[in-house]
């Protein structure tokens, strides 16, 4: 059984979790890894990073896209490679600055490791 204590403690812990989902991370889980892209504004620009967090010794590879398209056309970048992850590390795999933080970018981050793929998708547009 909850005291209140225990309770308020819990609706803190949820409150955080949907503070930080919403401020600029998309997560997706697998088994044993997770991906995420995190965004964030500097001066009029947006740096997206891709991550992976593993709870093992994890080897695999990664795609991170971004892509926009505005009134003045369409920009596409791709990045990817290998990655070796530590148990309960997040690694991070590609950063990339855009300079249009009023433009909509797509962001997908995929993983392959162990079998498994995570897929990780994130619309940033205008204001983040």
């Amino acid at each position: 059984m909850f005291d209140k204590r225990q309770n308020y403690a819990i609706a803190i812990g949820v409150g955080l979790t949907a503070l930080v989902a919403g401020a600029g991370s998309a997560v997706s889980m697998n088994a044993h890894f997770s991906c995420a892209i995190v965004t964030t504004s500097v001066s009029g620009t947006v740096a997206l990073e891709s991550t992976v967090q593993s709870d093992v010794a994890l080897d695999g590879s990664y795609r991170f896209r971004v892509q926009s398209a505005g009134h003045s056309g369409s920009t596409n970048f791709q990045q990817g490679g290998g990655f070796s992850a530590m148990p309960g590390s997040t690694l991070a795999l590609g950063r990339i600055m855009l300079g249009d933080a009023s433009a909509i970018y797509d962001a997908t981050l995929e993983i392959a490791a162990d079998g498994t793929t995570a897929t990780c998708t994130k619309r940033i547009g205008g204001r983040i």
